[in-house]
């Protein structure tokens, strides 16, 4: 009954089946934009392959505060023994071709340096890396704190700061295009443990400093997520619609099914698979969605399994929860109702 009841109400079934995936397929290209927003911060420091970040003392960490220290600290560090290498870096922020950029100062064949997926790393001055979000090509001019550049390579996965590309540069061309050529630096990345940290400076390790370039982003996230919360409740309302709807004009087939002897039970399976069938039919369909919006969309997106599986869930409960409410119409339902009274 239930199966045919969806057949013979096929038009309402598919307009609530479309409602219902654009819902749940803006929210998970919503889900991907959060999981880029989490693994960006993690790529970013990852690429230094540093144990410590050495700071200014106040700096809440290398990347969300500017507060400089001299280039040379990095000396005094890889005077301990216990110290692989400590390599400078600056970091600051510059609009490239209308687009705001990180530009991250590197020390020549030091920490920090991303693979190119296109071109090299730069083996000169006045030659950067850009990430492929700016839309530069190999060989483009740029021009960075006033100064022009060459792209000679791409790089991939190296924004950071909701999803702002980052150049990689020199730090020599860094300094001189942003410190008047002072020598001094944002962090310094070191691989080992020194025993003490210099005067005036404070030493944060990777997980610190991926909680620190969280910070900024978490009332981004959370709007994400409220917004994801009210996407969900609007398909439940799609769904609990429509079963209602139906319960409301088979009134006289649920009367006369209980003057047969059939029970509410009984009828509650019914409507559990419509509301199951309508809402995975959604699920289906709003993956596909966001599987094709995702490459348009304004924001880079990375879906995780979880989210599918997430939205799979979600599609289950809302169609159990849907059908409950056309459980309580269906209960009220007189059997007396199927004789005319």
């Amino acid at each position: 009954m239930a199966v045919k009841d969806l057949l013979f109400r096929r038009r309402r079934f598919i307009t609530s089946v479309l409602a219902t995936s654009i819902a749940f397929g803006l929210a998970l290209l919503l889900a991907g934009a959060e999981e880029h927003l989490r693994r960006e911060s993690e790529r970013i420091v990852e690429l230094f392959a540093a144990d410590q970040f050495v700071v200014a003392a106040g700096s809440a960490g290398p990347f969300s505060t500017t507060r400089l220290l001299p280039a040379s600290t990095a000396d005094a560090l890889r005077a301990d023994p216990a110290v692989v290498s400590a390599d400078p870096f600056v970091q600051v922020r510059e609009v490239v071709d209308a687009k705001d950029v990180n530009v991250l100062g590197l020390t020549p064949d030091g920490a920090g340096w991303p693979e190119p997926v296109d071109g090299r790393l730069p083996a000169a001055s006045a030659e950067v890396i850009v990430d492929e979000l700016l839309g530069a090509d190999v060989g483009d001019t740029i021009a960075l704190g006033g100064r022009d550049a060459t792209v000679v390579g791409i790089s991939r996965d190296t924004s950071y700061y909701f999803a702002l590309p980052t150049v990689f540069a020199p730090i020599a061309d860094v300094q001189q295009a942003f410190l008047a050529g002072q020598s001094f630096a944002t962090a310094i990345a070191v691989r080992g443990a020194p025993a003490t940290a210099p005067a005036d400076t404070a030493a944060y390790d990777e997980r610190a400093v991926i909680g620190d370039l969280r910070r900024p982003l978490k009332s981004g996230t959370e709007t994400i997520r409220i917004i994801s919360v009210l996407l969900w409740i609007m398909a439940a309302g799609v769904v609990a619609s429509m079963l209602y709807l139906a319960v409301t004009e088979r009134s006289t087939d649920f009367a006369t099914s209980k003057a047969m002897g059939v029970t509410n039970r009984t009828l509650f399976a019914g409507l559990a698979v419509q509301g199951l069938v309508l809402a995975l039919a959604a699920t289906a369909i709003g993956a596909v969605i966001a599987l094709l919006i995702a490459p348009v969309f304004p924001f880079p997106v990375e879906i995780p399994v979880s989210a599918y599986i997430t939205i799979a869930v979600v599609g289950v409960a809302v169609g159990l929860l849907a059908s409950l409410i056309g459980l309580r119409r269906t209960m009220r339902v007189d059997p007396a109702l199927a004789f005319g009274a």
